[in-house]
């Protein structure tokens, strides 16, 4: 391809369209492109996509480029198609409690707008303050208060996708209650744009909590039975945490200051619900435990501090050595296991770990920090590991070379093939976000 050619083509047919040609560049994390187009509406990001399939371009789309990091073997691709332009607010149902969006919109920002309603989308995400809406639906993101809220799958309503042949197919509707047939949203989330871009997004909301509270108990490293004991008594009992997480020692030390393992117990409801449940919490915890409380705005400005402590910018700071983030999905108390793993590979190879992890659901992070030899050596030894408990690893932010010699999603699943028949389908040149999904799709 020469890219001169390419960037006269696109100028003269796309009318709008930015089009720049990019700088090449080492970028440490791949998954960017030689030319740069900037759609300003869904037709002519269609027009983009028509043009990339017919002449079988290779094209990545990026949001904020937030994830830029997650999954793929590319440095580079032939088009960058940036959904830049696609903010805002396309319709808010403030009664029905349902928002359209335009996929590149900052999630910061629509939580800002949605505020003054006193509404919320109950995105729990360890996101930048950049991060879009559709970066985090085609990345299926969830946080701690997954446990309560969901992931990012049980929120979407119905989505506007471009196909890659240039098609504009709409996906569910925009009210609640839509049950008619397949849910064909759940094609498209987590599918790592691989199908289609998502130009707008239609999303269920939650009223703001009247009150929150998090408490943070903490714990000597040979108290984890004590740990196991308070949260099995809280998964028996009536109390509705929004989060339930547990943490190692550098976890809880990043987020609190204190070098202890952490049990996280977070809670969002009426004023009277959430000093029930407080109360309920401090009694359960055995004699002499000390404890962290964090009130509504004290709770806000906690949770902003351990999203910081997940976003990229701090990923990247490491002080010249390579960090990695991984998820690990296992049966809920086997995250015990996994918080004892993470304290052997740190001594066996040597790098930091620092992990937390939803006792209620079972899904984790840990955050690897050392040379990339190391790294890579310590996430094949997690990830056999994981396997024997009928497990899972994902490397969610990785940088290039290390996403080019370990698999970023491990082996594949036996459903293999019918992703791949989806995949032919829809994408026949496979000109969309190419290796960027499982089995290199």
């Amino acid at each position: 391809m020469i890219v001169s050619n390419a960037h006269a083509k696109l100028v003269k047919q796309l009318n709008n369209s930015q089009v720049v040609q990019r700088d090449r560049m080492n970028d440490p994390y791949g998954n960017t492109g030689l030319l740069e187009v900037v759609p300003t509406t869904e037709r002519e990001l269609a027009d983009v996509l028509t043009l990339a399939s017919e002449e079988e371009h290779l094209v990545t789309v990026e949001g904020a480029g937030t994830k830029r990091g997650f999954a793929g073997t590319l440095l580079e691709t032939e088009w960058v198609v940036s959904l830049q332009q696609f903010t805002g607010i396309v319709d808010h149902s403030i009664g029905d409690m349902t928002v359209t969006v335009k996929a590149g919109t900052p999630l910061r920002k629509l939580q800002k707008e949605l505020a003054i309603f006193k509404q919320a989308l109950p995105f729990d995400m360890p996101c930048d303050e950049a991060a879009t809406i559709g970066g985090m639906i085609a990345t299926n993101e969830s946080g701690p208060k997954r446990l309560r809220h969901g992931a990012a799958r049980d929120h979407v309503i119905g989505l506007r996708v471009v196909y890659p042949d240039g098609r504009i197919i709409r996906t569910g509707g925009k009210v609640v209650k839509n049950v008619a047939g397949y849910d064909m949203n759940k094609l498209f989330i987590g599918s790592m744009g691989t199908l289609g871009v998502m130009t707008e997004v239609t999303l269920k909301l939650r009223p703001l909590p009247k009150d929150e509270r998090v408490i943070i108990a903490f714990f000597n490293e040979n108290q984890l039975t004590l740990i196991e004991d308070v949260v099995a008594s809280l998964l028996d009992s009536y109390m509705e945490p929004v989060a339930l997480e547990i943490m190692n020692s550098t976890w809880t030390e990043a987020v609190t200051g204190e070098v202890a393992l952490g049990l996280l117990i977070s809670f969002e409801d009426i004023p009277s619900s959430v000093h029930y449940q407080e109360q309920y919490v401090l009694s359960q915890l055995p004699k002499g435990t000390n404890a962290a409380i964090f009130q509504r705005e004290d709770a806000n400005r906690f949770w902003d501090q351990w999203r910081k402590r997940e976003s990229i910018q701090t990923l990247d700071q490491s002080n010249q050595q390579t960090a990695v983030k991984l998820k690990v999905a296992v049966k809920n108390f086997d995250l015990f296991s996994v918080l004892q793993e993470c304290k052997r590979l740190t001594v066996q190879y040597h790098v930091s770990t620092s992990f937390h992890g939803g006792v209620g659901h079972g899904l984790g992070v840990i955050i690897l920090t050392g040379d990339e030899q190391d790294i890579c050596l310590a996430i094949a030894d997690l990830r056999q590991v994981i396997a024997g408990a009928s497990g899972h690893l994902v490397l969610t932010h990785a940088p290039l070379t290390i996403r080019q010699t370990v698999d970023v999603w491990g082996e594949p699943p036996a459903y293999m093939e019918l992703l791949q028949g989806i995949k032919q389908a829809i994408d026949p040149q496979r000109i969309l976000n190419q290796t960027r999904f499982v089995g290199g799709i």
